[in-house]
């Protein structure tokens, strides 16, 4: 056996971090430019304003909503080693 568990253990990990920086580089260069240029935080949310607001308001047929969100309370399942108290 060549080397000792360290060493080999060593050149694993070593091998793993590689793949996963090269993995990583490639990754970035496979990122389509932003259409709202590089500097840009909103994204999509560029698109929010009065007139495309009122564009979808014309869209409602019954004004019912719809709730988007997640009800926590205390039969809220937090499975171990996490627990909930409110």
């Amino acid at each position: 056996m060549r080397g000792g568990f360290y060493e080999n253990f060593n050149l694993f990990i070593t091998g793993i971090f590689s793949f996963l920086l090269s993995f990583q580089l490639f990754a970035a260069t496979e990122c389509k430019t932003s259409k709202w240029g590089k500097d840009d935080t909103l994204g999509s949310a560029n698109l929010v304003s009065p007139e495309n607001t009122l564009k979808a308001a014309k869209l409602i047929k019954k004004g019912k909503s719809q709730p988007l969100g997640i009800v926590i309370d205390s039969s809220t399942p937090a499975f171990p080693p996490r627990s909930l108290s409110l």
